[in-house]
């Protein structure tokens, strides 16, 4: 639906985070301009910064044993 929707539009997205509803609005871009007004005017002047929280302690995963794919004749 978001590749039908024109550029500029401003839509309503419903997500779901930590499995609470969570409504946001958003403007969409055009794709063909890509992503250069944002990453140089916006974000590179400034002291842009992301913090990515860590993974909490898992269990690694166990080994598995190779699995075969079915063969189409």
């Amino acid at each position: 639906m978001i590749h039908e929707t024109p550029a500029g539009r401003l839509v309503t997205l419903e997500l779901s985070r930590d499995g609470q509803p969570l409504t946001i609005k958003v403007q969409l871009a055009n794709r063909k301009q890509g992503m250069g007004d944002l990453s140089k005017d916006k974000f590179m002047d400034k002291d842009f910064h992301v913090q990515i929280p860590p993974i909490p302690n898992i269990p690694p995963m166990p080994n598995m044993p190779d699995m075969r794919s079915p063969t189409l004749a």
